[in-house]
C-alpha cells in the first residue's frame, strides 16, 4: 500500500497477514483517500472527534 499514515499500525494474525491492509488493498483509490482523510482526523482530533464523523467510524468498524 502506497499510503501510510505516521501513527497507524495494521494488525498482523499469527500467519503474517494483516486483513485490514488486505481490505484497504481492494478498495478503489477514491474509496481509499475517503477512509485515509477520516483517519486523518481521527489522529489529530482522537477522543474529541464529534459526530458525524466518529458515527460514521464507528458504524463502519463493526464490519472490518
Amino acid at each position: 500500500m502506497e499510503h501510510r499514515l505516521s501513527g497507524i499500525y495494521y494488525f498482523i494474525d499469527k500467519r503474517g497477514n494483516s486483513p485490514v491492509e488486505e481490505f484497504l488493498n481492494t478498495l478503489h483509490a477514491k474509496e481509499q483517500a475517503k477512509i485515509f482523510a477520516y483517519l486523518v482526523e481521527l489522529q489529530q482530533q482522537g477522543y474529541n472527534l464529534r459526530r458525524p464523523i466518529a458515527d460514521y467510524l464507528k458504524m463502519n468498524y463493526d464490519y472490518v
